[in-house]
């Protein structure tokens, strides 16, 4: 290995090429970073450990293991590529350019990671099969490079040739001949090329990501491991048995959700959730071939979400918890197990070394540690059932949760008045309802009305994204819906609480990150056959109430005709003699005038 040290670059780099095919990573757009895969290296890394990290890894990724460790090598394929690592690297970090187990000595690191994977930087031989990499990465964690290794592959006694003239090996030199861990820490990450978002992913094979929807016939027997167990059985012919293996969920490289495979996932419960929603992550903003909502609510039902992440990561001589996921804002959740449920523990993200720290968002949302509960039970989600209900037609169902839930709010207002609702995030524990890991709260005096008013708007919100029916007409704007949910909750549906209800569920939707991308085609047939049953609904609207002004038309001119006979007969009747003698009779002082007169002329 070559070494360049963090800062200027040094002119006598070793030109090794990127593997064929792969991108040019550097310190700004290197794969694996994230706040959840911090909170994993700070739960497995040794404290002041010699760290090695194969391949480009995240700046933020770096300067945390640089502050928790005592020595980091950071090994490359690529001149250019360290050059531009050391220059955002911390100070101290040994940026080295070189191929997988080309180091030599007794030197024996305490964690070594590859958390994208060992198809960064080139074998001893050029591109070699993922297997043959993992022996040489095996190697770094025992001090000796070759170890695990086939025999026709190996040099002889198992050693490479001593460097010229004496010199220490650059590994050694980086860091320092030191006596093997017991239980050194392997971080090893693995694509997986039969993600559920690959799959799903409208984008031409060009357009993707390198390993994504290529046959794995063309790889020359250089793929990876295709699943859980075949990246276990891979581990264990390295000698390494992995302490836990997880499914990262979440844009790749970033994971907002990493779920131990070993664990048994109930399709209704905390964690399905957590990993749909880490899918649904990573592809916002990705044309997709049909919605990933239903798909990974499908795979969850059928357990098998373990098979269908973005990637894996294999953890081995540590154990981290069995659940991180990402709450709202800059939390960050690890969770374990119960026996009916799971225990919680959020923690903010703190700014990584080195990481800009962003603009005050000024919006008043925020996350808050405090509003995540100490445990979270199993089952389904308010939402789920509402959403159930409403499909099925059931109004009276909808409005007995909808009155139970605006009771529990008032209640639970009073202790948090700035806490907001998000019914896919709420789950009921017997009589009562209790938030999940999104702890979002709002930074301005807010009523429990306009709270539950946002919950709806939330909701109706994902409703129609999901293409899901209700019974109510479609001709009900946004806000009258919200209106009949909030009175059905015990709320008054004022404008005013509707207008703010609005604006927080706008609040929440921006927080979730960009807009997803135009609909895909399955989407887009589904919006054309809901958008022809409307119309067909409208019409039908439209042809009753022409029906009722035509009838209202008819009797309308019936009445018209009425009063004009009437009037008629009005006037003919005040015309004729009886009609006036009557009216004379009614005025006596006139009727004795006119016989006074008449008797006179006489």
């Amino acid at each position: 290995m070559t070494d360049t040290r963090s800062g200027p670059a040094d002119a006598h780099l070793v030109d090794l090429a990127v593997p064929p095919g792969r991108r040019a990573v550097t310190g700004a757009d290197a794969a694996c970073t994230g706040a959840v895969l911090r909170r994993l290296l700070r739960d497995v890394l040794p404290p002041d450990a010699r760290v090695l990290a194969v391949g480009p890894h995240a700046a933020d990724v770096i300067a945390l293991v640089a502050g928790l460790a005592a020595h980091t090598t950071v090994l490359v394929g690529d001149a250019e590529q360290a050059r531009g690592l050391a220059v955002v690297y911390p100070a101290g970090v040994d940026v080295r350019v070189g191929a997988i187990g080309g180091g030599a000595g007794p030197v024996a690191f305490d964690a070594v990671l590859a958390l994208d994977g060992l198809d960064h930087v080139p074998g001893l031989d050029g591109p070699e099969p993922w297997i043959d990499r993992l022996h040489l990465l095996t190697a770094y964690a025992t001090g000796a490079p070759q170890h695990g290794l086939p025999a026709d592959r190996r040099e002889p006694d198992g050693d490479r040739p001593p460097p010229p003239d004496g010199a220490v090996p650059d590994s050694a030199e980086a860091a320092g001949a030191v006596m093997p861990r017991a239980k050194p820490v392997l971080v090893v990450g693995c694509l997986n090329a039969f993600s559920l978002v690959g799959l799903l992913d409208a984008r031409p094979p060009g357009q993707r990501p390198v390993g994504r929807g290529a046959p794995r016939a063309a790889r020359d027997g250089l793929a990876p491991p295709g699943s859980p167990a075949a990246l276990a059985a891979a581990l264990d012919a390295a000698g390494v048995v992995p302490g836990t293996l997880y499914a990262a969920f979440g844009p790749d490289g970033m994971p907002h959700t990493l779920l131990d495979t070993a664990l048994t996932v109930d399709a209704d419960g905390f964690a399905a959730r957590a990993a749909v929603r880490g899918m649904e992550a990573a592809a916002r903003g990705l044309p997709l071939v049909s919605p990933i909502g239903g798909a990974a609510g499908a795979a969850a039902d059928a357990g098998l979400l373990a098979a269908l992440p973005e990637r894996w990561l294999a953890v081995s001589g540590a154990r981290g918890r069995p659940l991180y996921t990402r709450g709202g804002g800059d939390l960050v959740v690890a969770a374990e197990p119960e026996p009916d449920g799971w225990r919680l523990t959020p923690v903010a993200d703190p700014p990584a070394p080195g990481r800009a720290v962003p603009d005050p968002d000024p919006s008043p949302l925020r996350a808050s540690a405090a509003a995540v509960p100490e445990r979270i039970p199993e089952g389904e989600t308010v939402e789920r059932q509402l959403r159930r209900q409403a499909a099925t037609g059931d109004v009276a169902a909808v409005r007995v949760l909808a009155a139970e839930l605006g009771a529990w709010l008032r209640a639970y207002h009073v202790d948090r008045p700035d806490a907001l609702v998000c019914l896919d995030d709420l789950v009921p524990d017997g009589p009562d309802l209790v938030p999940g890991v999104l702890g979002q709260v709002w930074g301005e005096p807010v009523g429990s009305g306009e709270v539950l008013a946002a919950a709806w708007h939330r909701w109706h919100e994902r409703l129609a994204a999901a293409g899901g029916g209700h019974p109510w007409p479609p001709w009900m704007s946004a806000d009258d819906l919200v209106a009949v949910w909030l009175d059905a909750a015990g709320e008054p549906p004022a404008p005013e609480v509707l207008a703010q209800g609005r604006r927080i569920a706008a609040a929440l939707r921006d927080a979730e990150g960009p807009p997803v991308a135009p609909a895909d085609l399955r989407t887009a047939l589904a919006a054309a056959a809901s958008a022809g049953e409307h119309t067909a609904q409208l019409s039908a609207h439209i042809a009753g109430l022409t029906r009722s002004l035509q009838l209202r038309d008819e009797q309308l001119r019936v009445r018209e005709e009425r009063i004009r006979a009437q009037r008629a007969e009005l006037r003919r009747i005040r015309g004729s003699r009886s009609f006036r003698l009557v009216r004379l009779l009614q005025r006596p002082r006139q009727l004795a005038r006119a016989l006074a007169r008449r008797l006179h002329l006489r």
